[in-house]
């Protein structure tokens, strides 16, 4: 899934009262069907290099988005998560890639292609815990927009998770820079940080 910005408020309210829903499916169920229609009849290939930044990915991904279980009114976590395996993940990030450069015309999958995947990846972190992780390489951020104790339990989780150091600093564990660098992630957080929330 890619998760979209959220449109105008008002405008998009006030448009979808006065959608022909009927029309719309049958639009939408045309330009499908011509989309496919007109695709190329080639396989694309992925090369083992991106394979693997696939997998690292993958990885970094299903741990971050694994589920920790908590008391509901101590807030206790009530055991270390296992986390998610990267198998199905991977596979689908890997269809999504082919899918791209088969839309293209191309029958290689290219840094574009990956580009897509990796937005499509991130966009399966909880928000408030992917922008953690984004937050770590530069510290940068404004405070205020989560209570001090929704943060911790979020760092708390991505700590018991092994994608954070254990320790009041916020830091990256070896295991996620690791991920992070085999992905090529690591390049985007160092070249465009973004502006997220303070962790200290």
């Amino acid at each position: 899934m890619i998760r979209w910005g959220r449109p105008d408020g008002v405008k998009a309210a006030f448009a979808a009262m006065n959608q022909d829903s009927a029309k719309a499916r049958e639009q939408l169920q045309a330009a499908i069907c011509r989309l496919f229609d007109e695709l190329p009849h080639i396989e694309p290939i992925l090369a083992v290099d991106r394979q693997y930044q696939i997998a690292a990915l993958a990885d970094f991904v299903t741990r971050a988005r694994t589920h920790v279980r908590r008391n509901g009114s101590t807030k206790e976590m009530l055991y270390v998560p296992a986390p998610e395996a990267p198998t199905r993940l991977s596979q689908q990030l890997s269809q999504l890639a082919r899918g791209s450069a088969l839309i293209d015309g191309r029958l290689d999958v290219n840094e574009d292609d990956y580009r897509l995947v990796k937005r499509v990846a991130f966009d399966c972190i909880p928000t408030l815990r992917r922008r953690i992780l984004e937050a770590v390489p530069t510290k940068r951020g404004t405070s205020g927009i989560v209570s001090p104790a929704t943060l911790s339990y979020c760092k708390e989780d991505l700590q018991a998770l092994e994608l954070l150091r254990e320790g009041r600093e916020v830091q990256f564990s070896d295991l996620s820079l690791e991920l992070l660098r085999s992905s090529g992630v690591w390049d985007d957080f160092t070249r465009y940080p973004s502006p997220s929330i303070a962790i200290q």
